[in-house]
């Protein structure tokens, strides 16, 4: 489990493409915000902003691994004409989530991560239902 805040998403990206190609298309890259708050304060990263620079790193990777050139403006990061290769084995690389919560299981569904929990059924609900409301198939993904 990577806790995403604290690293460059680009090279996340490249190291999950690599060890991916080099186990042959048998790598999932599993990200969480973190929760210990030494961890943010060591970092000089604000507690506060964990989920929002996950989501907005995973966006990129995304882009990193799905798409051949791009540029992206967001809150914490700006990349312009990002050309990553080569490409992982697997298309599309598997994306785990770790989360707890509701607002974060909800996200996860949105966005169509795997679910690197195991939520009781009221927040099982919730991430299925949000596969469901993003049009995924909540039989195609892993809990």
């Amino acid at each position: 489990m990577l806790l995403l805040p604290f690293h460059n998403p680009i090279r996340v990206a490249e190291d999950a493409a690599t060890v991916d190609i080099l186990s042959n298309g048998r790598f999932d890259l599993a990200v969480g915000p973190g929760s210990d708050p030494g961890d943010y304060a060591t970092f000089g990263v604000p507690m506060k902003q964990r989920r929002p620079r996950m989501h907005e790193g995973l966006q990129i990777i995304r882009r990193c691994l799905n798409e051949e050139e791009f540029s992206f403006t967001g809150k914490y990061w700006e990349f312009n004409k990002v050309r990553m290769t080569p490409k992982p084995v697997q298309q599309p690389l598997p994306l785990w989530v770790a989360a707890l919560g509701p607002q974060a299981v909800a996200e996860a569904g949105t966005n169509g991560y795997h679910l690197a929990a195991a939520p009781p059924a009221p927040l099982q609900k919730i991430y299925d239902d949000a596969l469901r409301t993003a049009g995924h198939d909540p039989q195609q993904f892993q809990r």
